[in-house]
């Protein structure tokens, strides 16, 4: 068994089987393919997200939580990740701001224990426009949909909690 994590430059049938070429250019043979390509999380794609990454911009919020604990944060996205980091986050940070599109897509009874907590402002048909600061997040800049009211909103997080995207 030969167990290898590369990248795969060609695969040709083979007489029945197939026949694998990696970058390397390794040489393997297989009665069966099986195409893996993973996936990456979905960006926001908005000015201040890569920059600020590490620094304030957080996709895990279990593992991230503790760095901003005490302070307040904006979770973006509204399925079942998100408002889960936002009633987790709720529970170290003074005040978290629920930033969705839309309405929400998560479960039924997550959706209810965020909208009981006291220190999440839910800020449903908001976009966001750039995450400010130059070393660390010290704001979000938001948008109403329908209004197109700007909001700024003072954080020293952000976490992007809005899917993923295959790598296919």
């Amino acid at each position: 068994l030969d167990h290898r994590i590369t990248e795969v430059k060609e695969v040709r049938p083979a007489g029945g089987r197939f026949a694998i070429t990696t970058q390397e250019g390794r040489q393997y043979e297989t009665t069966a393919v099986l195409i893996a390509t993973g996936m990456c999380r979905r960006l926001l794609g908005v000015p201040g997200e890569e920059h600020l990454q590490r620094r304030g911009v957080f996709y895990k919020h279990v593992q991230e939580g503790a760095l901003v604990a005490g302070q307040e944060v904006a979770v973006v996205g509204g399925g079942n990740s998100a408002l889960q980091a936002a009633s987790e986050l709720a529970q170290m940070c003074p005040r978290v701001f629920l930033i969705s599109l839309g309405e929400w897509t998560a479960d039924q009874g997550v959706r209810e224990e965020v909208m009981a907590l006291q220190n999440v402002v839910l800020l449903k048909g908001y976009t966001v426009d750039e995450i400010v600061g130059d070393t660390n997040v010290t704001e979000v800049s938001t948008r109403g949909i329908e209004s197109n009211e700007p909001r700024r909103l003072a954080v020293s997080g952000v976490f992007i909690e809005i899917g993923w995207t295959p790598n296919a």
